[in-house]
């Protein structure tokens, strides 16, 4: 999926938020960081879908999780947007 498409898809999910330019760039990067994992490293992609299907994701705990494992600085707002985009990257994969 190029970015057009992406953010048509993303916007479409999420028609309550206004989703600025530089968040799209950011979360398309993050969209393709997802694919490449579900590509080189299909074990740990697979861990990714079994911890989302069975989590109901907080997105304050997964904000602080990404700020404590990664060194994120999410907003509440962004990180509701990072879980969506997880979304749509699993739903896509189930479709292939």
């Amino acid at each position: 999926m190029n970015k057009r498409e992406f953010t048509k898809q993303l916007r479409a999910y999420r028609p309550d938020l206004k989703i600025t330019g530089k968040e799209i760039t950011y979360f398309y990067n993050v969209y393709k960081g997802l694919i490449k994992i579900g590509k080189e490293e299909p074990d740990r992609f697979d861990t990714i879908k079994k911890t989302y299907r069975y989590t109901h994701i907080n997105s304050l705990k997964f904000r602080n999780l990404l700020c404590s494992q990664l060194y994120i600085e999410l907003t509440p707002r962004q990180a509701e947007l990072y879980i969506d985009v997880i979304t749509l990257v699993l739903s896509d994969r189930k479709t292939r």
